[in-house]
């Protein structure tokens, strides 16, 4: 998988979900700008953090997004309600992802046994670390299922590539959303939508003693 977008919208769009479709307008023009920029061979996400309650709304405002491509819509509703996670994946062609916060691959075997997720964004700091990651993705192909996972790219960069369900990882380019970047002493480079793996042992990167002080609220070591 080469360059990807993904256009997040978040708690303003979910509280007014059920006005007048004001803010989903609002989103279909900004993925149809992000369209209109990136042009057709750049992959591009949706994220709604969470933004319907309800089956009947989550259809309609998808189905407006498949006009702009979309690779896949992430986490349509809350977390747990798998069963309307499964529903929508039944209802549309557009992939759906979820799992970032979800732990242990039980939980996984749940979400793929209802068919709740065309996608899972299994985070290897959340599940249960790198090894329950593995176990996941190792499950995932007896459904069809892809793994894509969320945050932490330095750590889960090298995981996908091991795996040969693994898709993508999510990037963040500065320190403003990932504050982690700032407390190793290397930087994974990404060249035209493809992050170059480090050839140094273990996860590539050690801990900053001096910024794991300044950040700490207690001693770490």
């Amino acid at each position: 998988m080469g360059a990807a977008l993904n256009v997040r919208a978040g708690a303003r769009v979910a509280a007014h979900a059920h006005k007048r479709d004001g803010p989903q307008r609002v989103v279909c023009v900004a993925l149809a700008a992000a369209r209109e920029t990136m042009g057709d061979n750049v992959l591009l996400m949706r994220g709604t953090n969470n933004a319907w309650r309800d089956l009947p709304s989550a259809p309609r405002y998808v189905k407006r997004f498949e006009h702009y491509d979309p690779y896949w819509i992430e986490e349509p509703f809350g977390v747990d309600d798998l069963d309307n996670h499964a529903k929508l994946v039944r209802q549309t062609a557009v992939p759906v992802v979820t799992g970032a916060i979800e732990a242990t691959r039980w939980r996984f075997t749940d979400i793929l046994d209802k068919g709740a997720a065309s996608i899972l964004q299994a985070d290897a700091a959340v599940c249960g670390g790198i090894t329950e990651f593995c176990r996941i993705a190792d499950t995932a192909p007896s459904y069809g299922v892809n793994l894509c996972p969320r945050w932490f790219y330095d750590l889960h960069a090298h995981l996908v590539a091991t795996i040969p369900n693994g898709r993508c990882v999510e990037l963040f380019p500065n320190y403003l959303v990932l504050i982690f970047r700032c407390l190793i002493d290397s930087q994974l480079v990404y060249q035209e939508g493809q992050l170059v793996l480090s050839k140094t042992p273990g996860l590539g990167f050690s801990f900053l003693e001096d910024m794991m002080s300044k950040f700490a609220t207690e001693s770490w070591y």
